[in-house]
């Protein structure tokens, strides 16, 4: 699983929102509250996210989510889907499931059988 890392100069206050996002992430977690976190407006915050880790600060907790919970699908074979949904942020199963496939290419059912080979 690929993890995404600032870049060098990433500026210390951006770095600490990172770490608040990785400790935080079964809550909800929006720009304005990340922004407010960091001391900036919800723009210049978006745009030095971007600028210094490559996607959006949406996109990173949402990858941040994704990746956790397909640990936990590989580590908690028994665990139930919409358990490990809910668990990472997610309202629903559905929306859960949807976000999976796009950024690993198939169901959590696949993952898992993959997992299991």
């Amino acid at each position: 699983m690929s993890t995404i890392t600032p870049v060098p100069n990433c500026p210390p206050r951006l770095v600490r929102v990172l770490h608040y996002i990785d400790a935080h992430l079964d809550e909800p977690l929006d720009l304005t509250s990340l922004a407010s976190r960091a001391h900036f407006s919800p723009f210049h915050f978006h745009r030095l996210f971007r600028q210094s880790v490559g996607i959006s600060p949406g996109d990173y907790v949402q990858r941040r989510r994704l990746e956790r919970a397909a640990r936990q699908l590989r580590e908690e074979p028994q665990r139930p889907v919409l358990e490990i949904a809910l668990g990472n942020g997610y309202q629903s199963q559905g929306g859960f499931n949807r976000a999976f496939r796009r950024l690993f290419g198939m169901s959590t059912k696949q993952w898992r059988g993959a997992i299991a080979a």
